[in-house]
């Protein structure tokens, strides 16, 4: 049972990270002031034709882990949390949830709503600085960080279309409705060239 355990949180854990960097690279798109702050941050630590950040370096990116955590607010990869049950009725707004009652949480509203958010349909890194996130992220953050940091050294991003197609799904997994087309295009600083 363990080991099943242990399979489900690598498999699942493969499937939401890439949805984020897929989140992510659309956001950078529509955003290239931010693709811009973030690519600066990354190309700063790596020199020449070093092809990976260690582990210091990873640290130090704190901007792109602001770029992260800002993708993982406006597109969650699980939008739902898992279902949870009253232990007594109470009363929501105007609804009645009687004890019992299976309740499921809509994470991507709230993460997109007014009553928790100032001005929450832009992209803006920037408020989650000082921000505390839930611990067990770290891994995942880390793994993402380290992709797009890579894509973001080694490559300038172009979209095969004129318009961004930023239709989500609804699922167990929110990912984009429709494949992400860009072209990346090697920078003569990351050694490509």
């Amino acid at each position: 049972m363990l080991l099943n355990r242990a399979q489900e949180l690598f498999s699942e854990g493969g499937e939401t990270s890439s949805t984020l960097i897929d989140w992510t690279i659309c956001e950078l798109l529509k955003n290239p002031m931010v693709m811009k702050k973030a690519q600066n941050e990354v190309r700063s630590l790596l020199h020449g034709n070093q092809s990976m950040i260690e582990e210091v370096g990873r640290d130090k990116l704190k901007y792109l882990k602001l770029v992260v955590k800002e993708t993982l607010r406006l597109h969650p990869p699980i939008p739902f949390l898992v279902p949870r049950e009253s232990i007594k009725s109470c009363e929501i707004n105007i609804y009645e949830i009687p004890s019992k009652t299976r309740v499921f949480i809509i994470v991507w509203a709230i993460e997109r709503g007014f009553r928790y958010w100032k001005d929450p349909k832009p992209f803006i890194p920037e408020r989650f600085e000082g921000r505390r996130m839930c611990p067990g992220m770290g891994l995942g953050i880390a793994t993402v960080k380290l992709v797009l940091a890579m894509l973001l050294y080694r490559f300038d991003w172009k979209l095969t279309q004129d318009d961004l197609d930023m239709e989500e799904t609804f699922g167990i997994v929110g990912r984009l409705e429709n494949d992400l087309h860009v072209i990346p295009i090697p920078n003569s600083i990351s050694g490509f060239i």
